[in-house]
């Protein structure tokens, strides 16, 4: 929790950025005065960058996300079941690092707007939006070879060999 003094500093810092990243549930950084809207009256040139799990709109904006949580809802544990059919949860934060990716490109791209024109920019993304991009032919081909998907080449897989595995 922040008190007094530490809100007085964010909100000082906030008339000074060129960039604020916040990651909360639509509506937090209202509450504190710390939203867009509320940033641009004292620092019109700020590149804002909102991340939320779902969106900031919709019914399942205010639900919390993680990482896992996300692997789960978007369908990435089925696309990486075991050989039994089992979803399995990627063993890596790949939803946290393409999310971040994602917006490092755009909070750069309005830097360099802010740089050649002074005008900032509101950004929103999110873990959702991040791994639909992601799982983007994934989800093409189910549309359109259904269930059991074909590989895109022959022989495509992981091997077991005499001295470990082999992946081709």
């Amino acid at each position: 929790r922040c008190g007094p003094g530490g809100l007085a500093v964010a909100r000082r810092l906030a008339r000074e950025a060129d960039v604020i990243l916040e990651n909360y549930r639509p509506g937090v950084m209202a509450r504190f005065g710390l939203d867009y809207q509320s940033v641009i009256k004292d620092n019109p040139s700020v590149v804002y960058l909102s991340v939320t799990g779902f969106g900031q709109n919709g019914p399942n904006a205010n639900l919390p996300a993680t990482d896992s949580v996300m692997q789960a809802y978007s369908g990435l544990m089925t696309a990486t079941r075991d050989s039994a059919g089992m979803p399995m949860r990627a063993g890596l934060r790949g939803i946290d690092i393409s999310t971040g990716l994602y917006a490092f490109q755009a909070v750069s791209a309005a830097l360099y707007r802010k740089a050649m024109r002074g005008k900032g920019a509101y950004i929103e993304t999110s873990l959702m939006e991040a791994i639909g991009a992601f799982q983007a032919p994934k989800m093409i081909e189910y549309a359109l070879e259904g269930r059991d998907t074909q590989p895109l080449g022959v022989p495509v897989g992981t091997f077991e060999a005499k001295d470990g595995y082999i992946n081709i």
